[in-house]
């Protein structure tokens, strides 16, 4: 799974445990992952989930993208927040009515978090 992951053009993973439910076939399976190997493949599938992460968000500083403008402001930078057409969140600066508008705009900085900021280059 790792290499097959490795080699996609993904830029995000949600990892999570497989974990057997009453009343499933699966509950019933005999040689069960030991938890130990179980955390570390999951710890595995996260870091890589960063790298993938890192190098979409990457891939597309410094390009014009199409986005909305989220309602809410970020609480964390007072900022407001767009999503791109390829659902990379951009943080950019607050202005009136921006709520809901459509916009082209430039991812210009990621920092060590994996947040993005960016400028409002044309409202669509």
């Amino acid at each position: 799974t790792y290499e097959l992951i490795e080699k996609l053009p993904v830029s995000y993973l949600h990892v999570f445990p497989f974990s057997a439910r009453k009343g499933t076939a699966a509950y019933h399976f005999d040689n069960k992952v030991d938890p130990k190997l179980i955390k570390e493949r999951c710890a595995m599938m996260r870091e890589l989930g960063k790298v993938k992460r890192k190098a979409f968000i990457l891939a597309n500083l410094n390009k014009k993208l199409e986005g909305i403008v989220q309602h809410k402001v970020d609480t964390k930078t007072g900022r407001l927040k767009a999503v791109t057409s390829n659902y990379l969140t951009v943080l950019i600066n607050k202005g009136p009515g921006l709520g809901g508008k459509i916009l082209d705009l430039i991812p210009e900085h990621c920092d060590s978090d994996m947040n993005v900021t960016g400028k409002i280059v044309e409202y669509l």
